[in-house]
């Protein structure tokens, strides 16, 4: 047996247990846009079965991308990890937004510490692995609601304070619970889309893609199952939440900040989770934020302001 010290992500994708279960009425239009056609023989773990092999296929892409970590898949969960703790939080960044983007919900948690594996292992049934790290990591990924990550301590020094490390900049938010004071750390992977961690001299490129995050997640006609259960609910609207907070960042402005409540409360109206809403609603946003950007940087907020008051002056004079 091999023992080390090193990170492990764990990820389960959520929702999971409500289909097997049977708590979520699937529609036609359900089966439609995940390519699987409905009939009286179509059935929930049918469909499971089909985001599974998406799930499946996002953990190939970060196996083959990112060659300093292992990865293994136990239905619909996986652990990938490394002795490099930064090679794991870049491989749970990518993998994050190739799950959602993909039209999934995961949620995971990263620990260091101990890791055990066999020296030997037949891989055609794949990887194991057990130990300290992977019972820590599985038990911060229930440390919060939506598609998150929360670590511990030893990977948040790692991605803070590490010359190597690219996830300095506001990479990861300290969440306090106001009840009872204890404090959870997220790594935001959506703040980060390349393996710099760095979209300062990206602006409008981070933008335009954290603006397109947000709309799936708001409007995408793939999390229409999600939608449908109430726990399915909870867990878009904490994703939606945590996520629009970011676009101020990139955006320069709140425009875009959407509360969960606001958006439990708008669910289920004139069934906006159709492709043609999605798209129209994303380039609707993907204009507007034009507005705030010169040669690829923010605006200077004064700025933007005396532009917009000029244009109401001119339409007053003109009228």
């Amino acid at each position: 047996m091999r023992q080390y010290q090193g990170a492990v992500f764990f990820v389960d994708m959520l929702g999971v247990g409500a289909l097997t279960q049977n708590q979520v009425v699937l529609s036609e239009h359900d089966f439609k846009v995940w390519g699987l056609s409905s009939s009286p023989f179509s059935t929930a773990n049918l469909f499971c079965g089909q985001l599974l092999t998406e799930f499946r296929s996002c953990l190939a892409s970060i196996s083959v991308s990112h060659k300093d970590v292992k990865v293994a898949q136990l239905s619909d969960c996986a652990y990938i990890w490394s002795e490099n703790v930064v090679a794991v939080l870049d491989a749970a960044r990518a993998f994050m937004w190739s799950c959602v983007s993909a039209g999934l919900l995961s949620r995971g948690g990263i620990a260091y510490g101990e890791i055990v594996e066999p020296s030997k292992i037949n891989r055609s049934i794949g990887h194991f692995i057990l130990g300290g790290a992977v019972t820590r990591a599985v038990g911060l990924e229930k440390s919060g609601k939506g598609c998150r990550i929360f670590i511990d301590d030893i990977v948040y020094e790692n991605s803070t304070t590490s010359l190597n490390s690219p996830f300095k900049h506001g990479a990861v938010n300290v969440l306090k619970n106001p009840l009872d004071g204890s404090l959870v750390k997220e790594f935001c992977w959506y703040k980060t889309a390349g393996s710099t961690g760095d979209w300062q001299e990206e602006q409008y490129n981070a933008a335009k893609v954290i603006i397109t995050l947000l709309t799936q997640l708001q409007y995408s006609p793939r999390f229409n199952w999600n939608e449908a259960s109430h726990q399915g609910r909870i867990q878009l609207a904490c994703s939606i939440d945590s996520i629009s907070q970011s676009t101020s960042e990139f955006i320069g402005n709140g425009n875009y900040i959407i509360k969960g409540e606001e958006y439990i409360l708008s669910c289920g109206e004139d069934n906006k989770r159709c492709p043609l809403f999605f798209e129209k609603t994303l380039e609707i946003r993907l204009k507007d934020i034009n507005r705030f950007f010169v040669d690829g940087k923010q605006k200077d907020v004064m700025l933007h302001w005396l532009e917009k008051k000029d244009i109401g002056f001119k339409s007053s004079t003109e009228d």
